[in-house]
């Protein structure tokens, strides 16, 4: 008979606990690991996850429950799945439902089709309300809302207007995973092209595209008490995660709308089209992407995923204070030979034929991205990997590390990192950074070694600064081209080298968004200190346009858009300025796209221009 007992209460413990939450004269059924009327101290997280469009609450309770038993969070989260029905589902009398017409779905926060007419948000914030402030479970400090698929979309409309995060003090998050399309606060929308992100004019094909679902316009009662405006700080203070599979790009159950259309071809990249968007609208200030490597469509694996034990269950990230770390594409790593290449870029927009050329030359291998900077916003893992995708390149995957500090150089994780890379890309931010936070270091010497072996080596902006023997350092901040003409012996003009060691890099000083923020004077400003410093008698310089390139071999170069060199030979080395700078005559060459040409250090300057400074003057 004991025997009897215990196997009814271990079956009676692995099954839902449905319940009612009455609003009004009706009521909407969830499913619970915990009666919610009954004081519980253990409980510190509750997670309630929506359903997808098959109204199937029952199967994603027990999916969402095995996966935090996995987790090993089921004794102290809650875990709560509402169940949505609609007006041809089978259903208890006086159970809320919804229209199957998509202007009266649940999915999308509008109002119930029975006597209550409450919206489907509504009820969401009413079961947290009352979880909350029953004061039942004292030790309650997380609340995750998240939703796959439907249940995404539902998570994200949710995001946009709710404002329950005023009525407990309880953290609350919200975390959509993989939804079919997303509601937009404006009518921009963007897609990746060309190696940039860039307006969508297609939408004009589209008259309804910015009608709710997708857009602002005509939106769910829930939504339409609020202008966009308001709409928008609500979403921006809200803290936000998009949690996707970065495999979901088939076209199951997928919205194939024109309007729907307008933000992407699958899930996936309309993910990345909204993301960019978020950042470029600056809504991201509690907003962040996270991409689950090698899974689709399934909202299994999703919560059984390592970056949901996070999100969705609080377990503990093995974050690194020294180090921020992202990663798009294949988990394994995998071993190819790439090709010696240096991609300079002058910063702005991506310029397509040189990343092109670089992507090519990893050989199918892992690309490493380095930053220094304190966010990650995910561009360049992003677009380096749209890049690929859009020029038919084979690569591994993107990863991206940015140093916080020294101590990430001695770390075994990254200097693994820098080992596995078959090419190494330097963002923009501060030069400063990567050399006081990089040079020196175990990883740095890491680097040097790929780049003796031949692996390919690209830079932008700051990440350009530092690719040439001779390196502005800006430890005193950046300079105008006016400063440093004026005061060529400045404490404040840093000429570092020797930060890449490479033979194609000799006897080189660079400048990025060159002619865009006029940085001639400041480069023959630098040329000059360099020279002077170092006791140099010629030396190379490249200043380089935004969305310009200039790629580089041992043996030959090729540019796209404005790349300027610059050549100083002297048999003495320059003289201090009593005041004012006076340099030159130095040469000036500006590289044509059509043609190509042997390394700078066999550049034919014959036909270059010459300029001069002359009293702080460039002549």
């Amino acid at each position: 008979m004991q025997k009897i007992l215990t196997l009814i209460l271990i079956l009676m413990s692995t099954q839902p606990l449905a319940s009612k939450l009455f609003y009004k004269d009706n009521f909407l059924t969830y499913y619970t690991t915990h009666n919610i009327n009954q004081e519980n101290s253990n409980i510190d997280r509750l997670v309630i996850v929506v359903h997808g469009a098959l109204r199937n609450g029952d199967e994603y309770f027990a999916d969402t429950v095995i996966a935090a038993k996995k987790h090993g969070v089921q004794n102290n989260t809650m875990i709560i799945a509402p169940h949505f029905r609609r007006q041809s589902d089978k259903r208890e009398k006086g159970e809320i439902y919804y229209g199957n017409h998509w202007t009266t779905k649940w999915k999308y926060g509008y109002d119930s089709q029975d006597s209550d007419k409450v919206s489907s948000f509504t009820l969401i914030d009413t079961l947290i309300k009352r979880i909350y402030n029953s004061n039942l479970f004292p030790n309650l400090k997380n609340i995750v809302i998240t939703g796959h698929s439907a249940g995404g979309q539902f998570t994200q409309r949710y995001a946009i207007g709710s404002k329950v995060q005023e009525d407990v003090s309880a953290k609350v998050s919200f975390v959509p995973s993989n939804p079919s399309s997303y509601m937009y606060l404006d009518k921009e929308r963007y897609f990746f092209r060309d190696g940039n992100y860039t307006l969508n004019n297609k939408i004009k094909d589209c008259p309804l595209y910015n009608e709710y679902i997708y857009g602002p316009a005509n939106r769910a009662n829930y939504l339409a008490k609020y202008s966009v405006q308001e709409l928008k700080s609500i979403y921006k203070n809200n803290k936000v995660t998009y949690l996707m599979s970065e495999e979901d790009k088939g076209s199951d159950s997928l919205d194939r709308s024109c309007e729907a259309m307008t933000q992407g071809k699958n899930r996936f990249e309309r993910s990345q089209n909204f993301w960019y968007y978020d950042k470029k609208k600056g809504l991201n200030t509690n907003h962040h992407f996270v991409g689950i490597a090698d899974i689709a469509h399934e909202h299994k694996d999703v919560y059984s995923s390592l970056e949901a034990g996070s999100l969705v269950f609080g377990l503990p990230t093995k974050k690194d204070s020294s180090f921020l770390y992202r990663k798009i594409g294949n988990s394994k790593d995998v071993q190819t030979n790439s090709k010696e290449l240096y991609l300079l870029l002058g910063g702005g927009k991506n310029e397509i034929i040189g990343f092109s050329k670089f992507l090519s030359a990893a050989n199918a291998g892992d690309i490493l991205v380095i930053s220094a900077k304190e966010e990650l916003g995910q561009r360049y893992t992003h677009d380096l990997w749209n890049m690929a995708q859009e020029s038919e390149i084979k690569i591994d995957s993107v990863e991206t590390i940015s140093f916080l500090n020294r101590e990430a150089g001695q770390k075994e994780f990254v200097i693994n990192k820098i080992k596995n890379a078959e090419a190494i890309f330097f963002t923009g931010g501060d030069q400063s950074k990567y050399i006081n936070r990089i040079k020196g270091t175990l990883a740095h010497e890491e680097i040097i070694k790929k780049i003796k072996i031949g692996t390919p080596l690209a830079g932008t902006s700051a990440g350009l600064a530092i690719m040439g023997e001779y390196i502005f350092s800006a430890k005193a901040g950046g300079l105008s081209s006016k400063y440093v003409l004026k005061n060529p012996h400045a404490n404040e003009i840093t000429i570092e080298n020797d930060f890449f060691k490479s033979n194609t890099l000799k006897s080189l000083i660079t400048d990025t968004h060159f002619m865009n923020r006029n940085r001639q004077g400041r480069l023959l400003g630098f040329m000059f200190r360099a020279q002077y410093d170092f006791s140099l008698k010629s030396l190379y310089a490249v200043g380089i346009d935004e969305q310009s390139s200039l790629l580089l071999t041992s043996d030959s170069m090729s540019a796209q858009g404005g790349v300027y060199f610059y050549k100083h030979s002297n048999n003495n080395s320059p003289r201090t300025q009593a005041n004012k700078l006076n340099y030159g005559p130095i040469k000036k060459l500006k590289l044509n796209s059509e043609f190509s040409y042997p390394h700078y250090g066999q550049l034919d300057f014959s036909e270059a221009s010459i300029v001069e400074v002359k009293e702080g003057v460039v002549l």
